[in-house]
């Protein structure tokens, strides 16, 4: 769990670090700042609580299989973690059909698309998902990608798809295994 020490504040959750962050170091670009903007404030918060429960599936059901295959998961817990992603995937394509960004009415990405990003574009990048089906997902990927320093934050991810190649071959290999038996 990452833990931000700042001072004498100490914050676990990326979340609340994120928020913390924003308000602290005035990141109005990206997090509503204003008095008059709690509303706006309030969608943001939504998609960040929202991301917990719904695009945060795609990491537990697509990607953790794979980097973590100490932590053992059930067939049926990964097929509902995989349920709960399409769920979340045509929800979040449906939201990008209405507005550029996930917080309704922005031009500009916010902290809600950032933490949203972060679970749904490990599984293009790394082909754990193919999200055809979902073109406003695509169309909103493609601008996250585009954004300045997109490439340089990505680095260690894009370092690990060998290893994520790598397991995905030895899964296959024991799935064909296992269905030989």
């Amino acid at each position: 769990m990452p833990v931000l020490r700042h001072g004498d504040v100490v914050i676990p959750e990326s979340n609340a670090i994120l928020v913390y962050l924003a308000e602290t170091l005035q990141w109005g670009d990206v997090y509503p700042l204003g008095a008059g903007e709690a509303a706006k404030r309030a969608e943001v918060h939504r998609w960040m609580h929202w991301h917990h429960r719904n695009t945060r599936e795609f990491t537990v059901a697509y990607f953790a299989p794979l980097l973590r295959p100490d932590i053992k998961m059930s067939p049926e817990f990964l097929d509902e973690k995989r349920a709960a992603s399409l769920a979340a995937a045509k929800l979040l394509g449906a939201q990008l059909g209405k507005s550029k960004f996930v917080a309704t009415g922005t031009t500009a990405p916010t902290l809600a698309d950032f933490v949203i990003f972060a679970d749904l574009g490990q599984c293009q990048d790394l082909e754990l998902f193919d999200f055809s089906a979902f073109p406003n997902i695509k169309r909103w990927m493609g601008d996250m990608r585009a954004l300045k320093g997109y490439a340089g934050t990505h680095e260690a991810l894009a370092s690990m798809k060998p290893l994520i190649d790598n397991a995905k071959a030895k899964a296959k290999a024991k799935s064909h295994t296992q269905a030989k038996l």
